[in-house]
């Protein structure tokens, strides 16, 4: 299965949710039609764009795509706190005049949010789609940043310019030396360190971690980016040094488990994703064995992985 045919969106405006911020949405698809799914873009700070709506059939639902806070066209850039998201999804499902999300799609970080607003709000949600499950936990911000003898890890590591894991590893952590570069008032040395940064997040290949660490809790400046490709950079790399906001395993609590228990949901996982490794989904699935695992073989991270397009269309079908 391939994606659906582009659309234009029906509607789209820019959604005060405090004295502060606003959000920028628009919405594909069918107007006139009682079903609404909503997507949740990744990063933290990638934005959305209209291609994500095509992982919908346009002429039955309406969808619904926004830019989180301090995103993309949401005002003022720069902001985080996995909380303010989702308090300022359900502002925006009470502005469009819904009543319940009819399948809530996040990937990679979105996921984050689809599980952590599913269980905040478990009676606003029907059923959700995963793609790259990610639980912001330690264990897995350090898979993306450790050490290895990888040659592709040191590759990645020579264009964050950074040391191989000393002994004690949190001083030179990959988030960590990069954070004075990425949040340097120098525009220059921000965007060099921005797209060292991005290169090393889409790196394709990880091989399994060592002994994982846990990244420095630092204080830094709250990001103010000069352009969207740093911002991304920036909201990723502030998100990963604070955990995502979240308490560590925080949304595999028992507790709060059982509040999406019965909530449909189907993850599309790649088994060779080495942004959102593969065991984050097999220990939801553990957690949440009423959710059904599609493990692709061979795919990657990339929504637009041909496999897991496929995947995800017939999921939210």
């Amino acid at each position: 299965r391939g994606l659906y045919e582009p659309t234009e969106p029906n509607q789209q405006g820019l959604l005060p949710v405090d004295d502060t911020h606003s959000l920028f949405y628009h919405v594909y698809g069918n107007s006139t039609s009682q079903h609404v799914a909503l997507s949740l873009h990744g990063g933290p700070g990638a934005g959305s764009f209209p291609r994500h709506a095509r992982f919908f059939d346009p002429k039955r639902c309406r969808v619904v795509l926004f830019d989180q806070r301090g995103c993309g066209s949401s005002t003022p850039r720069g902001d985080s706190c996995c909380l303010l998201q989702l308090t300022s999804q359900q502002r925006l499902r009470v502005h469009l005049n819904v009543s319940t999300w009819d399948i809530v799609l996040g990937g990679s970080w979105g996921s984050t949010l689809a599980l952590a607003y599913s269980q905040e709000y478990p009676e606003r949600v029907r059923a959700m789609v995963l793609r790259g499950v990610c639980l912001m936990r330690a264990k897995e911000i350090c898979w993306l940043m450790s050490s290895s003898t990888s040659s592709s890890i040191q590759g990645v590591r020579e264009r964050l310019a950074v040391r191989p894991r000393p002994p004690s590893p949190v001083a030179d952590a990959p988030a960590g030396s990069t954070r004075p570069r990425l949040f340097s008032s120098n525009t220059t040395t921000q965007g060099a360190a921005a797209r060292r940064w991005s290169d090393c997040l889409v790196s394709e290949s990880r091989p399994a971690p060592s002994a994982p660490y846990v990244p420095a809790q630092v204080s830094c400046p709250r990001p103010s980016p000069s352009n969207r490709h740093d911002l991304q950079a920036m909201l990723t790399c502030w998100y990963s040094l604070h955990g995502g906001f979240l308490e560590e395993e925080a949304i595999l609590q028992p507790q709060r488990m059982e509040r999406i228990r019965h909530i449909p949901c189907i993850a599309v996982q790649g088994a060779a994703d080495y942004i959102c490794p593969p065991w984050t989904a097999l220990d939801l699935h553990e957690a949440w064995p009423e959710m059904k695992l599609r493990l692709v073989a061979g795919a990657g991270h990339s929504m637009y992985d041909p496999e897991i397009t496929s995947e995800l269309v017939k999921a939210t079908d």
